[in-house]
């Protein structure tokens, strides 16, 4: 039987699909194997179920009115859900801490996100999200950390995690402060930060 031209294509794209499929099943397995890492950072710093779930609703509406593409969202909320591996490199008491932390403590607390980022870097698929996990500290005024960037030279992943995890911290518990803040004290937060600590375009589709 005579094979044309066009059965090839179609031979060649059905291969092509189902190497796509394959990959992204492996990509997944991946991710899930790395779930109870992120759930054990959720422990560390002592927050409640949920936390990171509620972290990757807010960066999912977020990317949504900021990339163009299924795809670059995906990139985003896979960032959001990576960030803080690098916690595992700090102490439990550190995090937990209910006073001011020491300069040593706080150098480790620094640090962190470039832990993250090394983590991931050696994971083909996901070493694209090292940009976004390591500048997610970065502040809009230059503030923030590792290095200190300022405006768009902060990656828009990176500021809109930044805005996603400063709120998620507000209506949560924390060692320094036991009480929760109501959504719309935290929401005024976010506003007084806005051109500050949080790019305030962000701000305003938060």
């Amino acid at each position: 039987q005579r094979i044309t031209v066009n059965d090839e294509w179609t031979l060649y794209g059905n291969v092509k699909e189902r190497l796509r499929n394959i990959n992204l099943r492996n990509e997944e397995s991946i991710l899930e194997s790395m779930l109870p890492l992120v759930r054990e950072v959720e422990k560390r710093g002592g927050y409640a179920p949920g936390h990171m779930d509620r972290i990757l609703k807010d960066v999912d509406f977020l990317a949504k009115n900021f990339l163009r593409s299924e795809k670059e969202v995906q990139k985003i909320k896979r960032a959001a859900l990576l960030c803080n591996l690098g916690l595992l490199s700090v102490p439990p008491e550190i995090l937990l801490k209910e006073g001011p932390l020491s300069e040593d403590e706080m150098r480790l607390i620094r640090e962190y996100p470039i832990r993250s980022a090394e983590m991931i870097r050696d994971i083909s698929f996901l070493a694209p999200l090292g940009r976004d996990i390591l500048y997610h500290h970065e502040h809009y005024d230059g503030k923030g950390y590792p290095q200190g960037l300022s405006g768009e030279e902060i990656p828009i992943g990176s500021r809109l995690i930044c805005a996603a995890e400063t709120y998620e911290a507000l209506i949560s518990p924390r060692p320094y402060r036991q009480q929760a803040l109501l959504k719309k004290e935290a929401l005024e937060i976010l506003k007084k930060e806005s051109g500050r600590q949080l790019d305030p375009v962000v701000v305003t589709h938060f």
